[in-house]
């Protein structure tokens, strides 16, 4: 008779629950560095997005400062340019009206001057000479005036014409 005692025996189950335990330790082992080489290459690419975020938002507040300082520049060129206009108008609205006052008084004293003429006229001839006299100076003073009026339109429009000439070609100036 066989003994049983004599075969070998099967393993115990404290071995197997010893090999379960070191496989499960293993298997936890791994898949946890699983885990944390995921994570870890989560935690890289996190960063590297928030720093690619940070760049490009630094980027984008550089480019709306500068923006904003160029509307700035631009409105504050504008301004400029509309208060020489208005000062290059209110000149030449007063250059104007002085000499509207001196054609106005010269006018009433040539118109005197004029009637003097005529009463003492004794020919047709003659007033008709006073007439042409008269009607050329009035004719002359006009001239002067439209030329003053267009002379000082002309020195309102430099202002913005340098102001718009000076964005197309920036650093240049009309009178350059």
């Amino acid at each position: 008779m066989v003994s049983l005692a004599s075969t070998s025996p099967a393993p115990a189950p404290a071995s197997l629950a010893q090999a379960a335990e070191t496989v499960t330790t293993q298997i936890t082992d791994a898949v946890g560095g699983i885990i944390k080489a995921g994570q870890d290459q989560v935690a890289r690419h996190l960063e590297q997005a928030l720093a690619h975020s940070r760049e490009h938002l630094d980027q984008s507040s550089q480019l709306a400062t500068k923006g904003f300082e160029d509307i700035a520049g631009i409105a504050r060129q504008n301004l400029d340019a509309a208060l020489a206009v208005n000062q290059a108008v209110v000149s030449g609205v007063l250059a104007f009206w002085r000499e509207i006052g001196v054609v106005n008084r010269t006018t009433l004293e040539r118109g005197l001057e004029a009637g003097n003429r005529l009463l003492e006229a004794k020919t047709p001839q003659e007033v008709i000479a006073v007439q042409a006299d008269y009607i050329k100076a009035s004719l002359d003073d006009l001239v002067k005036l439209s030329e003053l009026a267009a002379k000082a339109a002309d020195h309102a429009g430099v202002p913005l014409n340098q102001n718009v000439l000076g964005s197309i070609r920036p650093g240049k100036s009309v009178a350059a």
